[in-house]
């Protein structure tokens, strides 16, 4: 395989990648399982857009030293009740076209990754190339969302339902190269 097979199936499989990253999101276990909170003082900005956003008073769930003590790291949270994993980050790390720049930046290297299994396995039928893809997607969503469903507590919901994204995406994305630009 050439340079430029590598080129196209790598373009090919990350903006397939990243439409569907996008389109899942509508997913029940996407962006509509996220509780929407805002506990502002001032400048009550809709940094998500969202249809449900719940408004809290100022400081209902953050204290002054939150934002000191949490941002840009992952902390965790004990209350009397509840134990919190929290990522925490800037308003201004959720600009959408920052955002949309990493996100396409991710998919692009799975895409090169993806084109480069493809053409290891180019010798196979196209069959067992799906399938070894299939297997890989499988072992990634249990190696990364089995791992943050344990760690994190994850919702089961949402952690089968990226793991399904992610392996459905692979296929997909794996059946067009194949018969489109990385042909056996």
């Amino acid at each position: 395989m050439s340079a430029r097979n590598i080129l196209w199936g790598t373009l090919i499989a990350g903006v397939v990648l990243f439409v569907w990253s996008g389109l899942v999101q509508i997913f029940p276990w996407g962006v509509p399982s996220a509780a929407v909170l805002a506990s502002q003082t001032e400048g009550q900005t809709e940094p998500f857009q969202a249809p449900n956003v719940q408004r809290l008073p100022a400081n209902a769930l953050t204290s002054p030293q939150f934002d000191a003590e949490m941002v840009n790291r992952v902390s965790t949270l004990i209350t009397d009740n509840t134990f919190s994993w929290i990522v925490t980050k800037p308003l201004a790390y959720y600009n959408p076209l920052l955002y949309f720049a990493r996100e396409f930046a991710t998919q692009i290297a799975v895409g090169l990754l993806l084109t480069l299994v493809l053409i290891l396995t180019s010798p196979l039928p196209n069959r067992q190339r799906l399938l070894i893809v299939t297997l890989a997607g499988i072992l990634a969503a249990i190696a990364t969302y089995g791992q943050l469903f344990n760690w994190w507590g994850l919702t089961i919901v949402y952690a089968l339902g990226v793991s399904f994204n992610l392996v459905i995406g692979w296929i997909v994305v794996s059946f067009v190269l194949t018969r489109f630009v990385l042909k056996a």
